[in-house]
């Protein structure tokens, strides 16, 4: 009979590495994420600032089209008025001609 070697479940220790902190390098890290914290702020700003614009040209368009609805109502109100004037002057017109023709007729 052969026999086999038992194997050990023996865990190996972790290898510790020493870190030096580098306070250079926890300062650049420190400006890189600051600098990073800007640009998204800037870009958050400006993302606001055109959102703003973009309402903003949306509110004048409609304002712009309300006024121009509103300014077409007058000018056929404005028609409808002298079409009615226009029509009040012929058949005043009109009436004049049957009295006289009645007067000259009698």
């Amino acid at each position: 009979m052969s026999s086999t070697p038992s194997t050990s479940n023996a865990v190996p220790a972790p290898v510790i590495v020493p870190m030096e902190i580098d306070s250079d390098t926890d300062s650049e890290m420190e400006r890189c994420e600051k600098a990073e914290a800007a640009e998204a702020e800037r870009l958050a700003a400006a993302a606001r600032k055109k959102s703003e614009e973009i309402q903003a040209a949306r509110e004048q368009r409609r304002k712009d089209r309300a006024a121009a609805k509103a300014a077409q109502k007058e000018a056929v109100w404005k028609a409808a008025e002298a079409q009615a004037a226009e029509l009040a002057r012929m058949q005043a017109i009109e009436v004049s001609f049957r009295n006289i023709s009645d007067y000259i007729g009698s």
